[in-house]
């Protein structure tokens, strides 16, 4: 590879600089520990000991140094004269490069690459020299499974990235997640890990530097990836995109976002345009080709591109749930209308305004949840049914069923109201609770009308005083609650598996007829509501996270 000094006399092919270096898509020493450079910009060279290992094996971090930064510090206009880096952050895999093995995974060899377009490498040092960090975010789930280390393929992304740094005459960055955890995309936290490093660079070369945020990430900063939720071929030759982290990462850290083929394929000089609002303080080196000395700043025809219209949300799916669904949700049960089926009519139920919303205090019944695993009815019981003297049986209580249905018995027997807290999606799973009230006779009586149906009824007493109550959540909303249960609490997210398993058993009674071939009071269909009461701290704005 030419050195930096050199790559100014590289201006040949489509994507203008080092057209001719690119050509050569692979280092050519696979196993090289440091990149080649001008001897006078050694400061710039991405070494392997340069790598950490962070989180317990869970992040992989080639971090900005304060020789990489200085050069690219931009300071705002206006009040406070804000530093600024803005970073062109981009995924790897299947965006700058694809398996030259042809397969679908590149083999753990730092060998196995090459270019996924021949725009990619003149594009790179173009935005480098447009005054950019050039930070890589990768997912890559096979380094670490479990308590296991795959230290092969670590070892070949490391290389890989170094390679990449060197054939693109780029000082990349780079953060790789490792694990099936909070640090994957499309989690921001690898964003806020690199954020928070430049901010330590800046600190270290710029004695103004603020001790807020310094990487601006509006208009300033963009991210380029494939896993965009489309569903047509893209340029890597997937007949579709595996799923849409990339778009989501993007949404989560208020990214605009690129695809690809968008980016790539957009002539060199169209990506950028003169940033009226922020002026340059660093100075590239000399060997960088053609870097304007005003600030440079995303195109306004490129940002038109980030615009999402419901037109264009048609030509990609969001994954488990959209921003909008999310958004949507409303806020509290009070005054909401709950569809109730009883064994002769559906109704409509409308919420009181003020608790008990579901609760019948003086009324001794089991009530039976179904629903997906992570929707939120344990949150339920202990904000609406637990303050009224409901009792609990759970996996949580008793982990065998043979356990909960005597727990159960138990707490009916001793005259208490029930409530059933799993999934319960079959009926069979259902009836042998049911079965327990219709075997046990009551220990306390009815002695007022039903509170929280919105009618006051009481229930016939020829019917069994249990209703279900039925999580209205779509599997992709209750995927998402389980991955923000799991981020939220440190807990480890229940498998994707139980969710399909009970997709295939759900057996929902939906009619009169079937509620009364149960001889149970009525079926409660319960909307799915954003409620972050008690909530431990940061729920909310992880909730509206897309994952």
């Amino acid at each position: 590879m030419a050195p930096y000094r050199e790559l100014d006399r590289l201006h040949c092919g489509p994507s203008g600089y080092m057209a001719d270096a690119c050509k050569r898509q692979r280092s050519p020493s696979p196993l090289a520990s440091t990149v080649a450079v001008a001897a006078d910009d050694a400061a710039l060279v991405r070494r392997r000991e340069e790598w950490e290992v962070m989180e317990g094996g869970s992040v992989l971090l080639l971090p900005p140094t304060a020789a990489v930064v200085e050069p690219l510090v931009h300071t705002r206009e206006g009040a406070g004269h804000d530093l600024i880096v803005k970073v062109a952050a981009f995924d790897m895999d299947d965006t700058l490069i694809k398996p030259v093995s042809g397969g679908v995974f590149a083999k753990d060899d730092a060998a196995d690459w090459e270019w996924v377009h021949p725009n990619v490498c003149g594009h790179l040092q173009h935005v480098r020299a447009r005054g950019f960090l050039v930070v890589l975010f990768s997912n890559q789930m096979g380094i670490g499974k479990g308590s296991s280390w795959n230290a092969k393929k670590a070892d070949a992304v490391m290389s890989k990235v170094l390679q990449l740094s060197s054939a693109s005459g780029v000082p990349l960055c780079a953060c790789v997640a490792t694990r099936e955890n909070a640090w994957r995309k499309p989690s921001p936290r690898m964003w806020k890990l690199v954020e928070e490093r430049v901010n330590v660079c800046l600190r270290a070369t710029c004695v103004d530097a603020a001790a807020l945020s310094a990487v601006d990430c509006a208009a300033y900063s963009f991210y380029v990836g494939d896993a965009a939720g489309r569903s047509a071929a893209n340029w890597a030759g997937r007949k579709r995109d595996f799923s849409c982290a990339d778009r989501q990462f993007a949404y989560n850290v208020q990214l605009p976002f690129f695809t690809p083929e968008h980016f790539f394929l957009t002539p060199a000089e169209s990506l950028f345009q003169t940033d009226d609002l922020c002026s340059r303080r660093g100075t590239l080196p000399s060997w960088t080709p053609s870097s304007p000395s005003s600030s440079m700043r995303l195109s306004d025809a490129m940002l038109h591109l980030t615009r999402t219209s419901p037109a264009s949300c048609k030509e990609f799916s969001w994954g488990d749930v959209s921003p909008a669904e999310l958004q949507q949700l409303p806020r509290q049960y009070a005054g909401l209308s709950v569809r109730v089926i009883t064994p002769t009519a559906v109704s409509t139920a409308v919420l009181p305004a003020a608790p008990p919303l579901f609760a019948r205090p003086t009324v001794q019944e089991m009530i039976l949840f179904v629903g997906y695993p992570g929707c939120g009815k344990s949150s339920f019981f202990f904000r609406h049914l637990r303050p009224y003297g409901y009792h609990r049986a759970s996996r949580g209580t008793a982990q065998t069923r043979v356990k909960r249905l005597k727990e159960a018995e138990g707490l009916w027997a001793d005259g208490h109201s029930v409530v059933i807290d799993n999934t319960n999606p079959a009926a069979a799973d259902r009836q042998a609770y049911i079965d327990i009230v219709q075997r046990v006779p009551l220990a306390r009586q009815k002695t007022d009308p039903a509170v929280g149906d919105g009618e006051g009824a009481v229930a016939s007493p020829s019917l069994l005083p249990v209703r279900i109550f039925v999580f209205m959540h779509s599997r992709g909303l209750a995927s998402h609650m389980n991955r923000v249960r799991a981020q939220v609490q440190g807990v480890s997210r229940v498998p994707a598996i139980a969710y399909s398993v009970y997709q295939s058993r759900l057996e929902r009674p939906s009619t009169p007829a079937e509620v009364a071939a149960l001889r149970i009071d009525s079926v409660w269909e319960v909307p799915a509501v954003t409620c972050f009461d008690d909530a431990p701290a940061r729920t909310e704005e992880i909730f509206f996270q897309l994952s």
